[in-house]
């Protein structure tokens, strides 16, 4: 029975595509640990059996309108929970806000409080340096029980997986004040800065497909302008799925997807003029 082998350098290029899953994989996991761990924000100083606990989910936060919406749900000190349920006030309680809309939610005594979806609006940023664009927000919440101030502590975590969530609380006159910086997820930057890589490899692939075809004056060949019109194309189609949609004139666009689709364009009407040229010149002769 013969056993298969292999030429020794193909040996090697056959571990060595071995060895690249074996790598990239626990390094891939590494990476998505350290993706979902440090997302959660709390506010210091007001951790008492006394304060009512706000605890938001950043469910979407959307860099163009400038907005993020944050699920509230509600929580009771000891004082104020029902005898039959928890989640039911024996005082009225109102809680105010800044957000945008509905920015004073009122639970009635005796009635189970339900989690609400408020809008807030983002504070300093610039989607146009997307994907290294973050923003930092300011959030008030300040509560009352029986129209008796309460104190309010404030659990922030983050649910939207294209953006990354950090900060610090502060309480100042009854009011808890929440600094949020909120920042492209380690996910998003890296996936936005391989589709960068790729767009200038595929540019510059036609880049040097077109400088042989000149150099040979090959004529108008076909397959190489049929390839170079496919890419013109799927640069367009490839840019629109890039993470979080961003707008057209962001970092992404005039750090690659603008340039490739130039230099491809370009290339692509070099190699048609060149090969008309060639392929009229024994017509021009005879």
């Amino acid at each position: 029975m013969t056993s298969l082998r292999f030429p020794r350098p193909r040996r090697l290029w056959f571990l060595g595509l071995l060895l690249i899953p074996l790598l990239a994989i626990p390094l891939g996991l590494l990476g998505q640990g350290r993706e979902t761990s440090g997302s959660d924000l709390e506010t210091p100083g007001t951790k008492t059996s006394k304060a009512l606990v706000v605890r938001g989910s950043v469910e979407k936060v959307n860099p163009v309108s400038r907005t993020m919406d944050i699920r509230i749900t509600v929580g009771l000190p000891d004082s104020l929970q029902s005898a039959d349920d928890a989640d039911a006030p024996t005082q009225a309680v109102k809680l105010s806000t800044t957000a945008e809309s509905d920015a004073d939610l009122t639970y009635p005594a005796g009635r189970r409080m339900t989690s609400r979806t408020l809008q807030f609006s983002l504070g300093e940023g610039t989607v146009s340096l997307y994907p290294f664009d973050s923003y930092d927000t300011s959030l008030y919440f300040w509560a009352t029980a029986g129209g008796k101030p309460v104190p309010v502590e404030v659990q922030l975590s983050q649910a939207d997986p294209l953006f990354s969530l950090s900060g610090s609380g502060t309480v100042s006159d009854g009011a808890t004040a929440v600094t949020a910086h909120l920042g492209r997820a380690q996910s998003s930057q890296l996936l936005a800065v391989l589709m960068m890589v790729i767009m200038w490899a595929l540019a510059l692939s036609i880049c040097a497909a077109t400088v042989v075809i000149l150099a040979k004056k090959s004529g108008l060949v076909w397959p190489a302008m049929g390839w170079m019109a496919a890419t013109l194309f799927a640069l367009a189609a490839f840019r629109n799925i890039a993470p979080g949609a961003p707008p057209i004139g962001s970092l992404l666009d005039y750090g690659a997807f603008f340039w490739a689709e130039l230099l491809v364009a370009g290339c692509l009407t070099g190699v048609v003029i060149s090969g008309t040229l060639v392929e009229m010149k024994p017509a021009a002769q005879e």
